[in-house]
């Protein structure tokens, strides 16, 4: 870190880069369980047409946040991102004129474009922090509460202006991030420490890893997106939703706590395939039951395992590089599950019910436990032949010496 560490500097960026990631970039994601309802209840559509508007409106953004990723360190990044967050509220603003499917998808579109271009530079802004772990570790608190409060707030707005609200709520988010969004940084700071090295990536390993993490957010969202149409298929009223859905995201950072906590005291294995088995567990509850409370405990246990097995399927993507190349490619891969969930699952709601859609998760779940299981075990071996001072290595969180226990 050297003597020029400022932890205030670190927070300033973390609340800006909040603003561009989540605030903006991901907004759709997040509130992508009232999007869907509400576009399908208003608009007198089916859940697979609902979730193709949704599929498509996320697919662009992992499009544009592609682009801008390959010209980011010659953009200059605050005016980029506080103008794809005008780009989005002109998108977000623009759907609330539309009767249409398709003119809706263009609107949508011209959102995803924006709030692509915003994600791409709060991703980047927030690798230059001093202390990029404690940086992220605020933006995921900041998730938390402010996340939370939104999620609320949609299910109050949603009961009562349908897609309109929810619309009308994402323009006045992105409006109101723009403000922080001022306070990221203008050019790449970290233009001086530059590293060229030109080391090799496991390409196996790396490909394994990458379809791995494409496949996990496929499965979540495929649980986040559809769970109010979930909850409401089962009796619960929006405005209970909101609360229930607000509260699993304060509840999921004690997902990320436990696995900041144990770090690979357990090994790289053992953690990833705990966390996926509790996740098939709960996914099996949420799509089947028919009891309020049972739902409720299943979507909370969920979102905690998701913070979890995120913590864990993104280290191993960091320890296969430490040039952040596996990670940045996963990054941006993992838009893609989350782009293709609700289409996809919308389609096998609508023809099977959610009960065959869980079914489907599970599978896909038991995969991303297969090749995170292969990764780690690689990445074992590779410790093993290493010299002693070639092991510490990092899992997406601070963490003490790796001891020969760890490497399980």
């Amino acid at each position: 870190m050297g003597s020029d560490f400022k932890p205030f500097a670190d927070f300033k960026l973390a609340v800006a880069a909040y603003a561009a990631i989540w605030g903006t970039g991901f907004l759709s994601y997040l509130t992508m369980p009232y999007l869907i309802g509400s576009v399908a209840d208003g608009m007198g559509l089916g859940l697979d047409k609902a979730g193709l508007i949704g599929s498509a409106e996320l697919l662009i953004v992992a499009l544009s946040s592609f682009v801008i990723t390959a010209k980011v360190r010659v953009l200059p990044r605050r005016k980029t991102a506080m103008a794809g967050g005008v780009i989005a509220i002109a998108g977000h603003s623009l759907s609330l004129l539309t009767n249409s499917i398709e003119a809706l998808l263009v609107c949508r579109a011209i959102a995803g474009v924006g709030a692509g271009m915003a994600l791409a530079i709060g991703n980047a802004c927030l690798a230059a922090a001093h202390d990029p772990s404690k940086a992220y570790g605020q933006v995921m608190m900041l998730l938390a509460s402010v996340g939370a409060g939104i999620i609320v707030a949609l299910g109050y707005i949603t009961e009562s202006w349908s897609y309109y609200g929810v619309f009308g709520a994402q323009a006045v988010v992105v409006a109101l991030m723009l403000i922080p969004m001022m306070m990221l940084p203008d050019e790449d700071e970290a233009k001086a420490e530059d590293d060229l090295s030109h080391g090799q990536v496991p390409m196996l390993p790396a490909t394994m890893i990458v379809i791995g993490i494409v496949m996990w957010h496929f499965c979540d969202n495929s649980i986040w997106g559809f769970s109010e149409r979930i909850a409401t298929n089962i009796g619960m009223k929006p405005e209970v939703i909101g609360w229930l859905l607000g509260a699993g995201l304060l509840v999921g950072v004690i997902g990320g706590f436990i696995a900041s906590s144990i770090g690979t005291r357990y090994g790289r294995i053992w953690p990833v395939c705990v966390g996926i088995a509790v996740a098939v567990g709960c996914v099996s509850v949420i799509t089947s039951t028919t009891s309020i409370a049972i739902y409720s405990a299943g979507i909370l246990t969920y979102i905690t395992s998701f913070m979890f097995i995120s913590s864990y399927v993104y280290g191993l993507a960091g320890e296969l590089d430490h040039h952040g190349r596996v990670m940045a490619a996963a990054s941006g891969a993992g838009n893609l599950g989350v782009a293709l969930a609700p289409f996809l699952s919308g389609k096998v709601i609508a023809s099977a019910g959610y009960e065959t859609m869980g079914k489907v998760v599970i599978a896909t779940l038991i995969v991303v436990m297969t090749l995170s299981a292969a990764v780690g075990w690689y990445i074992n071996q590779n410790l093993k032949r290493a010299a002693p001072e070639d092991r510490q290595l990092k899992l997406g969180f601070r963490q003490g010496p790796i001891t020969r226990d760890s490497v399980k």
